[in-house]
C-alpha cells in the first residue's frame, strides 16, 4: 500500500487531510510552538495539552492532540477537522470530534 504525502510548512503531511489549507497551516505553527516550548520526548503530553489548549480556545472545544510514534487508532471527527502528520520525526494525529453533548436517557 502506497501512502501519499504532501510538504507544508516544513510538515509531512498524510493526504488526503481533512481540513482546509489555513487551518492545517495554523495546526502546524502550533505544533512547531509547542516542540519549542516542550521535549516531545520527554514530555509530550505537556505539547499535546498546549495544542489542545490552543486549538479549544481558538476553533471551539473538544480537539483531540496525540503526539509519538509507533500508534494506532480509529477516530470520528467532524467534517474539515483531522490532519496526521510528522513534524520533526514525530507523528502528530489532531482532530475535532463532538460538541460535548451527552445524550439524555429520561
Amino acid at each position: 500500500m502506497t501512502v501519499e504525502t504532501v510538504f507544508v510548512d516544513g510538515a509531512e503531511i498524510l493526504v488526503p487531510c481533512d481540513m482546509p489549507d489555513d487551518l492545517q497551516r495554523g495546526i502546524i505553527e502550533c505544533a512547531k510552538i509547542a516542540a519549542s516550548k516542550f521535549d516531545v520526548d520527554r514530555n509530550g503530553a505537556s505539547a499535546a495539552e498546549y495544542i489542545k489548549k490552543h486549538l479549544d480556545e481558538e476553533f471551539e472545544p473538544h480537539w483531540h492532540v496525540v503526539i509519538g510514534n509507533n500508534f494506532g487508532t480509529y477516530v470520528v471527527h467532524d467534517q474539515m477537522r483531522f490532519i496526521y502528520f510528522k513534524l520533526n520525526s514525530r507523528c502528530y494525529l489532531i482532530y475535532k470530534s463532538g460538541n460535548g453533548a451527552r445524550p439524555s436517557y429520561n
